[in-house]
């Protein structure tokens, strides 16, 4: 039985408003604004691994579903095989009437530089389709792996590698909720060992919990 006591530190922590991610709060809030208008916006966000691409991504979408639930359309590109699957769900979403909300429709794409050239090609049309009543969000590691005429149609957001002091003071927070003891030091040996990725310190930090001694 899964409980609140049992999950895993990173679901568990999981931020429900920007304010609360780690880091790049400032480019987030600014993108969300943008969104927020009747003007045309899309976006590329480029950035490693356990950044927070897309926590973001999952607040902005609840944020703007509870204006309107047709409003955005979220896609984790690794999870979808096919390029008709991606090209359905999207047309299908785009193909929603709106009534009664001055805000563009969203489709956020997670991982877009994981599909394939063709498929790359098949959403740029989809982008110029339908730029008249839908904003673009896609997210990434590498823009590399986008093709150019993507990009030129994009405004490209590269976020901030965290700070190791960042990801502690996320860990302290953590450490306070959960009621574990803990030291200054080894806060900082687990930020420096996720070297980035605030996911893999706060899954060592939850590790670490669960030896029977204090972190101190």
């Amino acid at each position: 039985i899964i409980t609140m006591s049992t999950l895993p530190f990173n679901y568990k922590y999981e931020p429900e408003i920007i304010e609360d991610i780690c880091g790049n709060n400032d480019i987030f809030k600014q993108i969300t604004d943008s969104f927020y208008s009747d003007k045309s916006y899309n976006f590329i966000i480029m950035g490693d691994n356990g950044i927070g691409k897309t926590i973001y991504a999952n607040i902005l979408k609840n944020k703007l579903q509870k204006i309107n639930i047709n409003l955005v359309e979220y896609l984790n590109m690794s999870d979808i095989r096919g390029l008709n699957i991606i090209i359905s769900k999207i047309t299908n979403f785009l193909n929603k009437k709106i009534t009664n909300c001055s805000i563009k429709q969203l489709v956020i794409l997670d991982d877009i530089d994981k599909i394939t050239t063709k498929a790359q090609y098949s959403i740029r049309i989809l982008i110029e389709e339908f730029q008249y009543k839908c904003n673009f969000l896609l997210i990434c590691n590498s823009v590399n792996n986008i093709i150019d005429i993507i990009q030129h149609r994009c405004e490209l957001i590269a976020l901030k590698k965290l700070e190791i002091s960042q990801i502690t003071d996320s860990l302290k927070h953590i450490c306070k909720l959960e009621k574990l003891d803990y030291s200054d030091d080894i806060l900082n040996t687990l930020a420096y060992i996720g070297d980035g990725d605030i996911r893999i310190s706060i899954n060592c930090l939850q590790q670490l919990s669960a030896i029977p001694t204090n972190l101190c």
